[in-house]
């Protein structure tokens, strides 16, 4: 009776993705006083009429190019069961208004199709003019490269530095850039695939990290040649040619954790002596992301919640022409919009369960405009059974339901948030929401409406708006933040957009509004996900897989079995929380027992090292650091700002208090904000100082003086000795020169004893503050087993996911990933003075857990 889509009639796994790169040979020069600019646009036959032609995409503009190479591709969904006809169009473009084709000169075109393309690989086109005829005189032609994109879940994150590149211009230094190349499958032709930013000014550029997928960068083939060209930009004139290097994936991955490569020309060839033109250096690190399909085999279960607009101006439902009418025979666009998305849900939904809402209605039973009552008229119980469900609740709400007004959002929106808030997405259990509004227009609580929007983007929930009727919709446009992030009336930014808008009526079938309405749900998914940092439940990554090995996944220690080892050890003695001290000098009798389900969970893992966590499960002495009055003044100053950012205050006196608000700052923050925090002090402190450093030691936008590192070396310990304690200078073992400074026992690493404090409030932000904002780059190196660190002035940290195996790895027996929210042990307020809980910010455990420190 009502459209029913759960089954596909096509197999999806038919339907792939294809990118075209395009180049042109002869094209005709239509400018006076120089060549050509081409463009090439792409059009596809529209695939419901099978008359008109729609705009996919365009590339890039060539300036002065009769034979241009394009840089950027085409990238289409290839379906088999179709036939996808294309048409390239090649224009001179003569104004900045890409879009007006009139005002550009035409160049020519070619026809073709997906699959002609697809089984041709390589295909050579004849350009012809707008009536089909063959360009005679000039025999313009186009290259179209043609390949399916397969997997896409493997990506690389590439970080590339260059060494003593030669001065390229008379009066500066040099301003490199970079652009890699990947060869075909046939070794004719170099395809760009990527062009890294211009660093300004300096012979030893340290361009930024990007990440890109193992597909596009080498069609899935570690093997494929790369080209790496290295360019120095020149305002206003064309660039100068450095040099260049060939590898492979699998090179730069033997040669971890940095490759490098001497910048050569052709020229250099047969040379005995070539000159030096520098030489660039390439960390990489391969991984596997996550996707959609990955957390929903995992477990996570997708729950679907529906509004409905009950106002009046939908129209009387006892009248044909309004939008709630419900004749035999007849589904308006409510019960269409409910049947097809809803069917597309319900296999994510293992209860089958689907709390209906309306909203802009006069309950009869309350004689209230509500906006936001269940269809049901239970307010214990909004859910029913299935789509067929639903169905049946909106027809039965007539019944008990008026139409009126206004209509308003923003109590749905709150309700669908109050459940996504109260939901669990860890990986002990994870749940999703989705919010289906359908509506007939315009909203009148637009700013309360965006309020809660921005606050819910922080929430496991989407929003899908399915716009019914011919009504004026531009409202609902700027509730989906595609192009612009949605701001609260405080001025406060959408973490990410989780609002998709789709007005009814402009899909013609069921299929393209179920692919409307529900395409953003996986990126919207993943993007929560990513902003949890959170894999799917019962798997994680291990980033230190064998070498030429992509990443795998692992089984990680259950954290049920400590919990249930804590809880049977608490059963069998009442004084196991009695014993524990919260400096760790002694243990509750529950650790054995967690030592033994650790090591029978772990023996399969091979990213978590039992050895390493034992040895910082076992008790040190602790050490006396120097308490002097200087020190003291120090220690009291930067408490005082650290409970004013924060905003959490200890009782505690000295150190001790120091860390118990740090600890709880962690709990409550997610590692870029802890982060963010530490690097905002720290410009506090230095930033007033800035016009000292910038005279003596870094000048502004240049690099730092040769003496720099050593001065730092030697001044940092007496300035540092009241957080770290002592320290003193010593050679970078990096490369054995002045500039290194190393901390015995690092008191802030001895009295957290968690990586977590370690590394996102003291080693990421110390680094990037003295490299951002001081213009230093800066390692720091802390040893996890005896707690010592090693600082490093004038020398480049590694990426966070290629820190060497002395950086957190393998020692929290669930985080095991320093980058991640990890453990840390509090005081316990209830019960015994020396209890002691513990509290993960990875799977959200319970104070149960009877494991005393880390």
């Amino acid at each position: 009776r009502y459209w029913n889509h759960a089954t596909p009639m096509v197999d999806a796994n038919i339907s792939s993705k294809i990118e075209m790169f395009v180049s042109c040979r002869r094209l005709a020069n239509k400018d006076t006083f120089s060549k050509s600019d081409p463009m090439v646009t792409l059009f596809l036959k529209d695939g419901i009429t099978y008359r008109t032609f729609q705009l996919i995409d365009r590339t890039e503009v060539i300036d002065n190019d009769l034979n241009p190479n394009f840089k950027k591709r085409f990238v289409m969904d290839y379906h088999f069961e179709r036939r996808q006809e294309l048409v390239f169009k090649v224009f001179d473009v003569d104004s900045t208004n890409l879009k007006k084709m009139a005002d550009h000169d035409f160049l020519g075109m070619a026809r073709t199709t997906i699959g002609d393309l697809i089984s041709r690989g390589k295909a050579v086109l004849p350009l012809t003019d707008a009536q089909g005829r063959k360009l005679k005189r000039l025999n313009s032609v186009m290259i179209v490269n043609c390949r399916e994109i397969g997997d896409t879940s493997h990506r690389c994150k590439i970080t590339f530095k260059g060494d003593n590149l030669p001065k390229m211009d008379l009066f500066g230094r040099c301003d490199p850039y970079l652009e890699i190349y990947k060869q075909t499958a046939d070794r004719k032709q170099w395809l760009h695939v990527k062009k890294t930013e211009v660093c300004k000014y300096t012979y030893n550029p340290r361009w930024k990290q990007f990440t890109i997928t193992l597909a596009d960068l080498c069609n899935n083939d570690k093997k494929t040649p790369l080209l790496v060209k290295c360019w120095d930009w020149d305002k206003g004139s064309s660039p100068d040619y450095v040099g260049h290097f060939e590898t492979t994936v699998a090179d730069l991955e033997s040669k971890q954790p940095i490759a490098e490569f001497h910048l050569r020309k052709d020229k250099d060839k047969g040379k005995k002596r070539p000159k030096k033109r520098g030489k660039i250096g390439v960390q990489m690190i391969l991984y596997k992301e996550h996707s959609f399909l990955d957390y929903i085999k995992g477990g996570c279960e997708v729950n679907l919640s529906i509004a409905i607009d009950f106002t009046a101006s939908n129209g009387d439902p006892r009248n044909p022409r309004s939008l709630h009418y419900i004749g035999p025979g007849h589904a308006n666009e409510y019960q269409k919009a409910i049947a097809t998305i809803g069917n597309i849900l319900t296999p994510y939904d293992t209860d089958n369960k689907y709390p209906v809402y309306g909203f802009g209605g006069r309950v009869k039973r309350t004689g209230q405009v509500e906006h936001c009552f269940p269809l049901t008229m239970n307010d214990y119980d909004p859910e029913v059974s299935g789509v067929g469900g639903v169905l049946q609740a909106y027809r039965s709400a007539f019944n008990h339901v008026l139409l009126s007004g206004p209509t308003y959002f923003s109590e749905v929106v709150a309700t669908a948030a109050a459940k996504a808030s109260a939901t669990e997405f860890s990986s002990r259990g994870q749940a999703y929401h989705i919010l289906l509004i359908l509506t007939d227009g315009r909203f009148d609580d637009e700013r309360q409406t965006v309020d809660q929007i921005v606050a819910a983007s922080k929430l496991p929930l989407s929003i899908i708006i399915v716009g019914v009727g011919n009504a004026d919709f531009s409202a609902m446009h700027r509730l989906d933040g595609d192009e612009v992030r949605l701001k609260s009336s405080t001025g406060e930014t959408a973490f990410r957009d989780i609002v998709q808008f789709v007005p009814f009526r402009e899909v013609k079938t069921p299929e393209l509004l179920a692919k409307e309405t529900l395409a953003e749900v996986p990126h919207q998914f993943k993007s929560y996900a990513k902003l949890k940092n959170t894999p799917p439940l019962d798997a994680k990554f291990d980033l230190n897989a064998s070498e030429g090995k992509l990443p795998i996944l692992v089984h990680t220690p259950s954290i049920h079995a400590i919990q249930r080892s804590s809880s049977s050890s608490s059963s069998s003695s009442s004084s196991c929380s009695s014993t524990a001290n919260i400096h760790g000098t002694t243990t509750t009798r529950a650790r054995p027992r967690v030592h033994k389900v650790m090591q029978n969970e772990a023996q399969e893992s091979k990213g978590f090292d039992l050895g390493e966590f034992q040895k910082m499960m076992e008790t040190d002495p602790e050490t006396e650091y120097n308490e002097s009055l200087w020190n003291r003044f120090c220690l009291a100053a930067f408490r005082t700002m650290v409970r004013k950012e924060s905003g959490i205050k200890s009782d505690l006196p000295g150190y001790k208090g120091l860390m118990e608000e740090s600890r709880n700052f962690m709990i409550n923050a997610t590692q870029p904000e802890q982060t963010k925090m530490v690097y905002y002090l720290m410009s506090l402190i230095f930033d007033p100082l800035k016009p000292i450093w910038e005279f003596a030691l870094v000048p502004k936008n240049r690099d730092p003086y040769p003496w720099t590192p050593a001065i730092m070396s030697i001044f940092t310990p007496f300035f540092m000795d009241f957080l770290v304690g002592p320290s003193k200078p010593n050679l970078r073992p990096e490369d054995g020169s002045l500039g290194g400074m190393k901390i015995e026992k690092c008191r802030w690493l001895e009295e957290a004893n968690c990586k977590g404090m370690c590394v996102n409030q003291c080693k990421l932000p110390g680094q990037e503050y003295f490299y951002e904002g001081l213009g230093l780059p800066f390692v720091m190196k802390p040893n996890f087993t005896d707690k010592s660190c090693q600082w490093s002035f004038g020398k480049h940290p590694l990426p966070v996911d290629m820190m060497t195996p002395t950086s957190p790895r393998g020692v929290c027996a669930v985080a095991q990933r320093s980058s991640c929210r990890c453990m840390t042990t509090t005081k316990a307020k209830a019960g015994s003075d020396a209890a002691i809980g513990i509290i993960c910010q990875v799977t959200r455990v319970s104070r149960a857990a009877s494991v005393s420190h880390f």
